[in-house]
């Protein structure tokens, strides 16, 4: 009678899948049932102007201004009235895109981190833009007003130099405030609650 030899044969090790991150949509609901953060929230790899920055470009454009009034003034024709003109629709402009883009990301119908993003570094160069051309505006006027009484051209140009100055300063506060609608929840949490948390061991 013959027993037939059997050999056993070890299942050779299988490789585990790989993971694929799953992306989270907006308001969909995970599998815990907790609701999936926004795509949107990029707190910790985007840094608002802060206002200490643009102080410095103010200042810097300011005393350059100054400098450069004072070189060629002599040669230079009068200021245009509104040459500071564009900087006003830009401010205008920044400031209806901020209410566009708050609704639109308080709604969620704007889930794109990438677009969010490009409004922010829109914003954040308006508002330097702004912050240099209002230090412009300002070197000039501390060239302008002190020669005012014994100078025509200065005096007329004193205006111009003023709408100027306020229009820069019309864009700053208009960039900002579009920076400012690009926060989110999430930014705001994380803005209110970093100095307070500490890490754990």
């Amino acid at each position: 009678m013959f027993t037939a030899a059997t050999t056993s044969v070890s299942p050779e090790p299988r490789e585990s899948p790989a993971v694929v991150p799953r992306v989270p949509t907006p308001g969909v609901p995970s599998q815990a049932g907790s609701p999936c953060p926004s795509s949107i929230s990029y707190a910790g790899w985007v840094h608002f102007t802060r206002a200490r920055d643009l102080l410095l470009s103010g200042i810097v454009a300011a005393g350059v201004g100054l400098a450069l009034f004072d070189l060629a003034y002599g040669s230079m024709q009068s200021i245009p009235r509104f040459a500071g003109g564009l900087l006003a629709i830009m401010a205008l402009g920044e400031l209806i895109g901020g209410f566009v883009v708050k609704d639109r990301i308080h709604t969620g119908r704007l889930t794109e981190a990438i677009v969010v993003s490009r409004v922010v570094v829109l914003a954040k160069a308006s508002s330097q833009l702004g912050a240099i051309m209002l230090g412009v505006w300002f070197g000039a006027l501390l060239y302008l007003v002190p020669r005012s009484a014994s100078l025509a051209a200065a005096r007329e140009d004193i205006p111009s130099a003023i709408i100027g100055a306020v229009c820069a300063a019309a864009l700053v506060a208009a960039a900002l405030w579009l920076e400012h609608c690009c926060r989110t929840p999430q930014d705001s949490d994380h803005g209110d609650r970093g100095d307070q948390q500490t890490p754990r061991n």
